[in-house]
C-alpha cells in the first residue's frame, strides 16, 4: 500500500466513523465505575459507550484518536502536496526542496528526504 493510499484508507475510516470528539471517562473507584470511551449525544442525556473496562491509558488513546488522527493525515497530506515531483527536463526533483543555501540553490532530487522519511515511516509499518 503506498502512502497515499493508507493516508486516504484513514480518511476513508475517520469519515465512516461516528463524529468525534470523543470522550474518556475515567473510573473514579465509586462501586460499579468502569473506565470507557463514550460518544457525546447532544440529544440524549447520557452519552454512548463504545468501550469499556479499558487500562486508562488506551481508553484516552482511543478518544483523542478520533480527533486527532483526520489532523495528523491532513498534515501529512498538506507536505506531501508540497514536496511533490517535478520533471525538469532529464531528472526529477522536489518541488520544494533545495540541497544548499547559495544564491543559485540546486533542486533537490525526488524523492527528497522528506518525502523518504514519510514513506519509509508508513509504509515500513504496514509491510
Amino acid at each position: 500500500m503506498t502512502v497515499r493510499e493508507f493516508l486516504a484508507e484513514q480518511t476513508r475510516l475517520a469519515d465512516a466513523a461516528t463524529p468525534g470528539p470523543w470522550e474518556f471517562h475515567q473510573d473514579d473507584g465509586s462501586p460499579l465505575d468502569i473506565s470507557e470511551v463514550c460518544i457525546p449525544r447532544p440529544d440524549e442525556e447520557m452519552p454512548l459507550s463504545i468501550a469499556s473496562l479499558l487500562e486508562d491509558h488506551d481508553g484516552a488513546f482511543i478518544a483523542a484518536s478520533r480527533t486527532s488522527v483526520p489532523r495528523m493525515v491532513k498534515a501529512l497530506e498538506a507536505v506531501l502536496v508540497l514536496h511533490r515531483p517535478w520533471n525538469r527536463g532529464r531528472d526529477v526533483v522536489c518541488s520544494h526542496c533545495k540541497r544548499n543555501t547559495s544564491p543559485m540553490p540546486e533542486p533537490e532530487h525526488w524523492p527528497c528526504p522528506t518525502v523518504l522519511a514519510i514513506t519509509a515511516a508508513l509504509e515500513g509499518e504496514h509491510e
